[in-house]
């Protein structure tokens, strides 16, 4: 399936409704094709705009997986100015989020991933257009799905 159709699916399929405590997820299309991703590639990448669901997407799809967020400023931080402590800290398999803010992250997963035979070890969100996709795609080739 093309990246294309991809995301406009997870645009479409995005079925968060919401009810007087927040909001209730209902169970997407899309989550069939990250398990299927995952069992193919060491890393997978959903990209798409802000606030459309890539975490919640992901969460769903493993409740076990450990999830930071480079939102955070201290996680953010610590991936900049230690990326190797971070990837201690923050242990695969693990979804990580906005990877776009530590684009130098990326070529320490890529010796993470390297050293082990394991699929799906890390799933990424991107916020950012197809620019960062390109580099993301280009470093890690082979090993991420997108």
């Amino acid at each position: 399936m093309e990246e294309l159709d991809i995301l406009q699916k997870l645009d479409h399929y995005k079925t968060a409704m919401h009810n007087s405590r927040g909001f209730i997820y209902k169970k997407r299309t899309l989550e069939k094709q990250v398990i299927e991703l995952s069992k193919q590639f060491k890393i997978l990448l959903i990209t798409e705009a802000r606030q459309v669901g890539k975490s919640t997407l992901l969460k769903h799809c493993d409740a076990n997986r450990d999830y930071v967020t480079l939102d955070d400023y201290k996680a953010r931080e610590l991936a900049i100015n230690e990326p190797e402590l971070f990837l201690q800290r923050y242990k695969a398999p693990i979804i990580i989020d906005e990877i776009q803010y530590v684009p130098n992250l990326l070529s320490y997963i890529k010796i993470a991933v390297d050293n082990s035979d394991e699929k799906g070890q890390y799933w990424l969100t991107c916020s950012q257009q197809f620019h960062m996709m390109e580099n993301i795609t280009e470093s890690l080739a082979d090993r991420v799905g997108v």
